[in-house]
């Protein structure tokens, strides 16, 4: 009978709740059961149908002091302490989200205010109530090598910048890929992918199912949609401030279709969030990290990728592929992008930054062997290296050299010395040597020209 009384996963201690959206408190009980809550100043009952029961409250202003709340029914109540009411975020992505690190010595110091959920992976022989105990809310501090590096360093700069309760939740699998992500049914129906889908299927068809001896589920890896539903039921009545998109340019799908595969992704998760609205922010890891098969590919990755970005639909980017800031080192890799993140959150999200795009050329001229580039930013370009590095030049369409007379003036890119070019590039080769950016601390974006 007790366990027919129970709240949903995520309602544990530490719960961070999104501000100025509407809370929901959500469980099981027994049908026909009255089910009361006290939540801060309110006091709520309701009767559970089908076995289930929900609370629909108001939004509430950031509260920084722990509160706790309770449900009862009947004799029986569950409480839960320290919650929080701040911003949440909802980061999803690949073995770069997943991976936990030990904190160095300069970043031991975690606020109070942090908290990081990592959506627990079924493990062999743990049954339904060892799945439940992984459900945590942990503060870095006290946890941080059970937890997402990248989510905690990313959590730890949003508190500082915001001076806010930061809540996490990482729904992450180190096996993902931006199919495994997809919601199956959008999946199916997409027209360009429809050879794709037929392969599949008839895989799926041809192949044996095979299913763990121990915990009886079916083995899917590989298949589209095999971790979106895995990942999002659990965590779809929580309210998020955004989505951290974390999508590495290792992926296996062919790069005409990625595109298309991350709108769809987009697309199926703010669906199952009820919120066709929710920011994105994809986080492009850096590809300077590894060398795979797919390292012939990860300039039209990156490109792919930042061709998803529209303002009008609030999908965005933050990068660390500028090679300069980061090195072959993934701590870094994961300080750096946690930095730009934030800077995307202030504007994009709290509107407290201006101008804070990456930049991206918006008009080019050409005269006498010099091409202009022009940001539309409008915010002065700069070189860390100062030497204006990442442009190279075709006169085949075939074999790039560097383009070593580059100068930044303002805004813009002065290329000299470039004569019946048919190519110019920037930073569109796999492992890139660039370091052009604003002055805002965000990198040039890759793209490539055709001049004839």
């Amino acid at each position: 009978m007790n366990q027919s009384f129970q709240l949903d996963s995520m309602l544990r201690h530490g719960v961070v709740f999104q501000s100025d959206r509407p809370i929901k408190i959500q469980g099981s009980a027994p049908t026909g059961k009255t089910v009361h809550l006290d939540f801060l100043t309110l006091r709520k009952s309701v009767r559970a149908k089908n076995g289930r029961f929900a609370f629909e409250l108001p939004a509430f202003d950031v509260r920084k002091i722990p509160f706790a709340f309770r449900v009862r029914l009947g004799f029986r109540s569950i409480e839960v302490n320290d919650c929080l009411i701040g911003d949440v975020y909802l980061m999803i992505g690949g073995t770069e989200v997943w991976t936990r690190e030990n904190p160095s010595a300069v970043e031991t110091k975690f606020a109070s205010a942090i908290r990081v959920l990592n959506v627990p992976e079924p493990d062999k022989g743990m049954g339904p109530w060892e799945m439940d105990r992984g459900w945590r809310w942990v503060n870095p501090s006290g946890d941080s090598a059970r937890l997402s590096t990248f989510a905690t360093k990313f959590a730890t700069e949003v508190h500082r910048a915001l001076d806010r309760p930061i809540g996490v939740v990482v729904a992450a699998r180190p096996q993902a890929g931006i199919l495994s992500m997809i919601d199956p049914a959008l999946f199916y129906r997409a027209h360009q992918f429809e050879r794709l889908a037929q392969d599949t299927l008839r895989k799926e068809k041809d192949s044996p199912r095979r299913t763990d001896p121990v915990t009886g589920i079916a083995d899917t890896t590989g298949r589209p949609g095999d971790l979106f539903e895995s990942l999002i039921t659990p965590v779809s009545n929580h309210a998020y401030a955004g989505i951290v998109f974390a999508q590495e340019v290792a992926d296996s799908i062919d790069p005409d279709l990625l595109e298309d595969a991350l709108r769809l992704a987009y697309h199926g998760w703010r669906n199952r969030l009820s919120n066709p609205s929710l920011p994105i922010i994809l986080a492009q890891i850096a590809d300077c990290l590894d060398v795979c098969q797919s390292a012939n590919r990860h300039a039209l990755i990156r490109d792919a990728q930042r061709r998803t970005l529209d303002a009008k639909k609030h999908v965005y980017l933050a990068t660390s592929s500028v090679f300069e800031q980061v090195g072959p080192n993934q701590t870094t890799v994961h300080v750096v992008l946690a930095e730009r993140l934030v800077k995307v959150v202030l504007e994009k999200i709290h509107h407290a930054g201006r101008n804070l795009h990456s930049p991206s050329y918006y008009s080019h001229s050409k005269k006498n062997g010099i091409v202009v580039y022009t940001d539309f930013n409008m915010l002065p370009l700069v070189s860390r290296s100062r030497r204006n590095l990442g442009y190279l030049v075709s006169y085949d369409g075939v074999t790039f050299e560097p383009v070593t007379n580059v100068k930044l003036i303002l805004n813009q890119i002065v290329l000299e010395g470039i004569h019946n070019a048919k190519e110019i590039r920037y930073d569109f080769t796999d492992h890139p040597v660039c370091d052009i950016g604003s002055q805002n601390g965000l990198p040039l974006l890759p793209f490539r020209l055709q001049l004839n």
